[in-house]
């Protein structure tokens, strides 16, 4: 008896062990952290959920011809186009310490604020009302990702082990949310019509703001700290902000006119700006 009862604990031990390590995802312990990241890719690719209510919202309510509405609709995915300037800015300009949740928080505020202008007919009278919201909507979950992206490499560098499984979780979490919404959009529309469906879409960055709340996050006073070590800025004044910021610039720049860099860069550019079936 006095046997079994010195086993128990340690058969309690490797039962909990063994349950706290089955729930993982490619490889991934699904941490709060992990979970955080999960939720903003599923909110991105859960996004086209309105990529059929818009060109529609243009088309029967504005009576738009397809060239104007289709340049209206170019117009609003720029967000997408200046995610370094997002990453640089979130790594060089810390909210009250904070370089993940506070951005995260306030993505998600002001991509939720333009898809609920959207369903708002007495806000979105006129085009240019109508581009600004789409513009808000594209740019919190733009911002997000890259504030994430920035996650994903961090833990990724703290364990090569989880660079692949990173990968394939992120897009993973992605492709559900594109393959549901690519599902349920064009039913939703036809059953509930354009506005319904911004309504709904504008649950999706509130997904962004849970996620703030699942980020362990260490002040950025620290990294700052270390990144002025050894000079004489002290931490945490605005000199130490601008001198990081220039640092990360010059940086940014030596890596984009590499030429290992700069032809693949020019290639996707050029790319992208290939009129398409969808134009």
């Amino acid at each position: 008896r006095r046997n079994w009862l010195q086993r128990r604990p340690t058969a309690l031990t490797a039962t909990a062990r063994s349950s706290e390590a089955s729930l993982e995802a490619v490889g991934i312990p699904l941490t709060s952290d992990f979970i955080a990241v999960g939720m903003v890719y599923f909110a991105q690719g859960a996004l086209g959920l309105a990529a059929l209510a818009k060109p529609f919202l243009l088309k029967d309510e504005l009576h738009l011809p397809p060239a104007e509405a289709t340049l209206l609709l170019s117009f609003t995915y720029w967000p997408w186009t200046l995610k370094p300037l997002w990453g640089f800015i979130a790594d060089s300009l810390p909210i009250f310490g904070s370089r993940r949740r506070a951005y995260l928080l306030l993505a998600g505020l002001v991509s939720a604020g333009g898809w609920l202008g959207l369903w708002s007919p007495a806000l979105t009278e006129t085009k240019e009302v109508i581009a600004l919201f789409m513009m808000l909507g594209n740019f919190g979950i733009a911002f997000s990702d890259v504030v994430v992206d920035g996650l994903v490499v961090e833990k990724a560098r703290d364990d090569a082990r989880l660079m692949g499984g990173l990968q394939s979780y992120s897009w993973g979490c992605r492709g559900v949310g594109a393959v549901m919404s690519a599902y349920l959009s064009g039913a939703l529309l036809e059953a509930w019509g354009s506005r319904a469906v911004f309504g709904l879409t504008a649950l999706l960055p509130l997904l962004v703001v849970a996620s703030a709340a699942l980020i362990d996050e260490t002040s950025a006073a620290s990294t700052t700290q270390e990144r002025n070590a050894g000079s004489n800025i002290p931490t945490g004044s605005v000199s130490a902000a601008v001198d990081g910021a220039v640092s990360q610039l010059l940086q940014l720049w030596d890596v984009l006119r590499s030429p290992q860099v700069l032809p693949p860069v020019l290639f996707i550019a050029f790319w992208q700006m290939t009129p398409n079936a969808g134009s």
